[in-house]
């Protein structure tokens, strides 16, 4: 019996589970009903899947991954596939409407002021952001992103008061 198919068995319905595959327990919901055929893989992609996973995954730029996907996806599949691609100059305008802006503004405030940096801070760190097409989550990555880039301005402005500070007192 293969982890998916035990994902798809309500655990009384289980007969004769290889000991290796019981930690799968069932999920109730149709996530694994479907049924696929494992495709035959020859030697040279069994290693080319391996290979990849060997990659440096990190050193790769999330942003062509959207762009990838349009390309090679069909038009008339990928709202089928749940596959939506947003532009970064489109989320941006999203998150610069919903939130960035103001928290430029308020950054833009705080400057010189320890106080009311800490609460911009605060407030960055008590951010959450949900990508409601739930697709590749670069919606999500952009925002990310762009609120670290605040945060590193917020640190550098810190240090730049924390110096000025330690030098007046000398």
């Amino acid at each position: 019996m293969k982890p998916f198919l035990i994902l798809d068995t309500p655990f009384n319905k289980c007969k004769n589970t290889p000991s290796y595959l019981e930690v799968f327990s069932y999920v109730n919901g149709i996530l694994f009903a479907k049924r696929f055929t494992t495709p035959n893989f020859t030697r040279r992609s069994r290693q080319a899947i391996i290979n990849s996973g060997e990659l440096q995954w990190k050193d790769i730029n999330p942003n062509i991954f959207g762009p990838m996907l349009q390309v090679v996806i069909l038009t008339d599949q990928r709202g089928s596939l749940g596959q939506y691609y947003t532009s970064v100059p489109n989320i941006m305008k999203v998150i610069e409407a919903l939130f960035l802006n103001a928290l430029y503004e308020t950054f833009g405030a705080a400057r010189g002021n320890p106080k009311k940096l800490n609460e911009l801070l605060f407030r960055l760190s008590n951010i959450k952001i949900f990508d409601l097409s739930c697709g590749s989550g670069f919606f999500l990555i952009i925002a990310y992103k762009e609120l670290r880039k605040l945060e590193i301005r917020f640190i550098k402005s810190e240090k730049k008061i924390a110096y000025w500070h330690k030098k007046s007192y000398y």
